[in-house]
């Protein structure tokens, strides 16, 4: 929203985006699943699914936690609003 002024401009943006980032991970897996062997299957997919989790894990403590970012979300949402108001009131 920050260079983006139409809601619906951002929503369409980031359907887009979902789509296509869902699009490359199920080709980049049938790509790895190619290769292996029925036994490794199990194997592979959870090594990759923890670390995931484990890297979403450790960017949110630090985005949230109080001793990292310590981002809290009222305040983000009312920078964000506020920008957004001195914005439009500018351009009107």
């Amino acid at each position: 929203m920050t260079f983006i002024r139409n809601i619906w401009v951002c929503y369409a943006g980031y359907i887009v985006f979902k789509c296509l980032y869902m699009l490359l991970i199920t080709i980049a897996m049938y790509q790895i699943a190619a290769d292996l062997t029925m036994e490794r299957y199990a194997l592979v997919f959870g090594a990759i699914n923890f670390g995931a989790f484990a890297l979403q894990t450790i960017i949110t403590s630090v985005v949230v936690d109080s001793r990292g970012l310590g981002l809290g979300i009222i305040p983000q949402v009312r920078r964000q609003i506020r920008k957004c108001h001195s914005g439009l009131l500018q351009r009107k």
